[in-house]
């Protein structure tokens, strides 16, 4: 794929190189008649100057002209910033006497432990209500908003990717699947962070929603997909399946 990239980059320019020469031939020719170059250009060169000339006056040749300019700017502002790959830093890392990064030997047992078991380091945050349902169902497109509490007792931060999967209503899973209302959440290492989701429902549930004072609303099989970077700068993902009782806090 990167080389791919790369010849692609160089036809690009060399397209846009060459798409240069009528305006160069048009600035030569005016500097031939300026020096007195004119009876060695007009021997040799003045059939390709007079074409070159005609091209350059072309409204589609500066169409094209702008086509590859746009698009070797392009090529080549991926390329540079394809080179500056974010570094993630460790909460334990220190420095050697060279400068280069170190991590403590006593902290790696505890980072490696976290990298095999970061699944069961994201737990629903220990209070009251950790999954909060609020009712929209007066809204033009009836929906839920949940929020899920979520605590991070390893030692990565971890940024929320997507979310798959679909609630459930008496048992029942939901049509839509769940959308995110913080994308690019970030769990902080030993914080708490809410993840908010947003559930459209249809008319007939938002219906019996309204008329019930307890909800029999559960999260069925959702799961929350997070992405980190290990100590060695490998990127990787977890999954988080949200198990746990929705409880109602609001109806509107």
């Amino acid at each position: 794929m990167n080389r791919a990239r790369n010849i692609l980059r160089w036809i690009v320019t060399a397209a846009f190189v060459v798409s240069l020469l009528p305006i160069i031939n048009l600035n030569v020719e005016r500097l031939a008649e300026k020096e007195g170059w004119d009876r060695l250009l007009s021997a040799h060169w003045r059939g390709v100057f007079s074409s070159m000339a005609s091209i350059a006056e072309n409204p589609i040749f500066l169409m094209v002209l702008g086509v590859a300019l746009g698009g070797t700017l392009f090529m080549w502002i991926d390329y540079f910033l394809r080179r500056v790959e974010p570094k993630y830093v460790s909460p334990f890392v220190g420095k050697t006497q060279s400068g280069q990064e170190k991590i403590p030997p006593r902290f790696i047992e505890v980072i490696d432990r976290d990298d095999r078991e970061i699944a069961n380091r994201i737990r629903l945050h220990a209070i009251p209500k950790p999954i909060r349902v609020h009712r929209h169902l007066e809204a033009p497109d009836p929906h839920l908003v949940i929020t899920v509490h979520l605590w991070n007792s390893s030692v990565y931060e971890l940024e929320f990717v997507s979310v798959t999967g679909k609630f459930s209503y008496k048992n029942y899973p939901l049509q839509n699947e769940p959308l995110s209302l913080n994308p690019g959440a970030i769990l902080t290492r030993y914080q708490a962070e809410a993840i908010k989701l947003q559930q459209y429902v249809t008319p007939h549930v938002a219906e019996q929603l309204r008329e019930w004072s307890e909800c029999e609303f559960t999260t069925g099989n959702v799961r929350i997909t997070f992405k980190y970077i290990d100590r060695f700068d490998v990127k990787k993902t977890v999954e988080f399946q949200i198990k746990g009782r929705c409880h109602l806090v609001s109806i509107q």
